[in-house]
Parts: C-alpha cells; structure tokens; sequence
C-alpha cells in the first residue's frame, strides 16, 4: 500500500469526486477528523417523519386500545405517511430506525388513571409507554415512548397505538397538537 501526502484534491471542473470503487470501504482512523458543513452528509437521518394530529381530538373508549389517526404529516421525507386511511408509516429505505410517539389527552376527567401509547410495527406490539396519573402528574401531561426498529424498506410499516384507563365507565379523547409519531433512519 501506498502513501498518498496532498493538501488538496479536486475534480475536474464540472464532474464529481470519486473516492473507491463499488465494495470499497472507505476508514476515517483513530484519531483522525472527518469534518462535514453544515447541512451534513447527502442521505443523514433520510427518510425522517414528524406526523401529528391536528384536526380535531380522536374519542376513545375506555381500556380498548385504538390505533391513533394521526391525520397530518409536518414532515415525511419521502411521502411514505398514510394520513387518511391506515394512519402509518411505511419507510421505503431499509434500516434502522428511532420512533418516538406521544399521547396527550383532552378534557381529562378527574378518574382518569393511565395513559398508554404503544408502537406496532406491522401489527404487532412493540413497546409501549405509561403515565400513572393516580401519582402525583398533572393532569395535562403526555405518555411517551421511544424504540430502536429495524425496517425492510418496502414492506415494513409503523402505528402508534393507545389506550386510556379511566376509573368507571366513560369516554375521553386524545388530543389534537401533543399527539404525535416521529421517525427517522439511523443507519444501516
């Protein structure tokens, strides 16, 4: 192997800079600095999803767990965000993502117990988050949940689901603006 010392390296003018060739691995060693300007690297954190519910509070049922219509995408990299039918996310790059969703709830009655928000991924049950509102929250407070997922990047898709656990029989509503699922791609 052979050492290369150069200042600088430029392409040609109106072409594009090379570094490899397809199988290649590219190594930034130890102790070295790879220093990238502001806006990043090309496809950082890509594809991204911030999809909030807006419209209007979503009533739910007491303990049933409902799937939350999340009626509108902030931001969705790559228009893989169903907001009108199915209310998921189906990321069309393979990976690994961080998802993150929030429960806030409106008009909540004083027997209001438990706040769960849960995220599925193709249907399934992942993991979920709780807020006990019989300790000492108050009463405008959100469940969180936050997980690591890996995605196949064509059929793999992603739900927030929750549910509300209300002391005697009653209705409630997650609310609009504090209700949300953020997503975005961390890697291969």
């Amino acid at each position: 192997m052979a050492t290369l010392f150069v200042d600088k390296i430029d392409p040609q003018s109106g072409t594009s800079l090379e570094i490899g060739s397809s199988g290649d691995t590219i190594t930034v060693p130890t102790g070295a600095t790879l220093t990238v300007p502001n806006g990043g690297l090309s496809g950082a954190n890509n594809p991204f999803l911030f999809a909030d519910r807006t419209g209007s509070d979503q009533t739910v049922s007491d303990g049933v767990f409902t799937k939350v219509q999340l009626d509108t995408a902030i931001f969705d990299s790559e228009g893989s965000f169903d907001n009108t039918t199915n209310y998921r996310w189906t990321p069309q790059t393979a990976g690994k993502y961080f998802i993150t969703g929030a429960i806030r709830v409106s008009v909540q009655p004083t027997t209001l117990e438990r706040i769960f928000v849960s995220i599925y991924k193709n249907g399934s049950f992942v993991d979920y988050g709780v807020l006990d509102l019989r300790e000492s929250y108050g009463r405008d407070s959100s469940a969180v949940v936050s997980v690591m997922v890996e995605l196949n990047g064509s059929t793999d898709y992603i739900e927030l689901f929750g549910s509300l656990y209300i002391q005697g029989s009653s209705t409630c509503a997650f609310a609009q603006n504090g209700t949300y699922m953020i997503g975005y791609r961390i890697g291969d």
